[in-house]
């Protein structure tokens, strides 16, 4: 772009009828430590997917988060709403470019241990708890790219 790039509203709206619970509806401390973990893991390969794929969601919360199907069970569906202050990294007004990703995404590792999640009970209370607790969920994960013990992105061939 000759000028720099452009930035644009784009107004939208998608309706589908989602046959679930919304988070925020949801008390967490009703579920117990393995069922909240599902949950929030769920949430959060979806917005890394979204992310990913050239999309920054921007209010990532309990309030934009639907679950349809069994709640309770590892064939829960996540569903995120809400992308009124969403970017579109590719179009380059953003500074992050999902192509500098490389085949696979980040590590929810890299993406979450800075950003602390406001979703409240949902996970550990501390960012030190938070953080183990990401480590123990994708230390090893094969659909995210490798992260060292030092946070950075393992180099792989």
């Amino acid at each position: 772009m000759p000028d720099g790039p452009k930035k644009r509203p784009v107004h939208l709206i998608l309706m589908e009828f989602i046959d679930g619970v919304c988070m925020q509806d949801l008390d967490p401390t009703g579920f117990t430590e393995d069922e909240r973990s599902n949950i929030m893991v769920k949430a959060m390969d979806a917005e890394i997917a979204i992310f990913f794929h050239g999309v920054v969601q921007r209010d990532f919360a309990p309030r934009n988060v639907v679950l349809r199907g069994n709640i309770r069970s590892t064939d829960l569906q996540v569903v995120i709403l809400d992308f009124r202050a969403s970017v579109v990294t590719r179009l380059g007004y953003y500074s992050l470019n999902p192509r500098d990703f490389g085949k696979l995404p980040p590590s929810p590792i890299l993406r979450w241990s800075i950003d602390f999640p406001d979703f409240g009970d949902w996970v550990p209370p501390t960012r030190e708890k938070f953080n183990e607790w990401l480590w123990k969920h994708w230390q090893a994960y094969p659909l995210y790219r490798p992260v060292g013990y030092g946070g950075q992105d393992v180099e792989t061939s």
